[in-house]
């Protein structure tokens, strides 16, 4: 009887222990030392059958296994399609509804902050997609959105397959790549025209506007819109 209870025990032990690091998780914080390398929208789903998902907003980039040592609070994630990990296990605290992980990698400490999530969370990433009319430009305080859109119906055609389209510009049609950094807020535009340099613009979105803002003072407001303008 004793075997059993003591047994029944260690079991609900290590059942809660299990419950309180899986589910979904987003890295609130992630430092490398004194420097901030904080991901764009991260997330990980750890489920209870030992495996899980991971990724930035809405793309799902790395899967694998975990495991919880109870003993020496330690965490070991092991990816199947990344590279391999040579620092080891993390050491884990629980803070409320959130986690730590703290380890050494090549001398410096990483400590990652963890905030339990219900749903993936949507990066700026996942805003950028769809079709944009240009609203305004400015260059230093200067209005230049007759000189980028002297019809008034130049669009932004942002495409889930990482294709973009400049339509009714000046310069007629201009199509390229677009990438979108996953530590920080901003896209960059390489464009089919090896002529055209390339584009570096630090995004945000305020009132269900999008903004763009280059390093030459150069911004631009959009609104999305359901359909190509003529």
């Amino acid at each position: 009887m004793k075997r059993s209870i003591l047994s029944l025990l260690c079991t609900f032990t290590l059942g809660t222990m299990h419950a309180q690091v899986s589910g979904m998780w987003e890295f609130t914080k992630v430092t490398l030392g004194d420097e901030e390398v904080t991901p764009v929208a991260k997330w990980t789903r750890l489920n209870e059958d030992g495996t899980f998902q991971s990724g930035n907003g809405w793309v799902q980039n790395a899967e694998g296994t975990w495991n919880y040592d109870k003993e020496s609070k330690s965490f070991l994630p092991v990816t199947k399609n990344g590279i391999t990990d040579e620092f080891g296990p993390f050491e884990v605290s629980f803070t409320g509804d959130g986690l730590t992980w703290k380890r050494k990698e090549e001398g410096m400490e990483v400590v990652v902050s963890l905030r339990r999530i219900n749903e993936i969370p949507k990066g700026p990433m996942d805003e950028i997609v769809g079709l944009w009319d240009l609203d305004d430009a400015q260059s230093n305080g200067r209005n230049i959105l007759d000189e980028m859109d002297p019809g008034l119906n130049r669009y932004l055609f942002i495409r889930w397959d990482r294709i973009f389209v400049f339509g009714n510009t000046p310069d007629g049609r201009l199509t390229g790549y677009w990438h979108f950094d996953g530590h920080r807020p901003q896209v960059t535009l390489i464009y089919h025209d090896s002529a055209r340099d390339r584009e570096y613009w630090n995004v945000s979105y305020e009132d269900g506007k999008m903004i763009w803002n280059n390093s030459e003072f150069v911004e631009l407001t959009f609104s999305r819109i359901g359909k190509f303008p003529e």
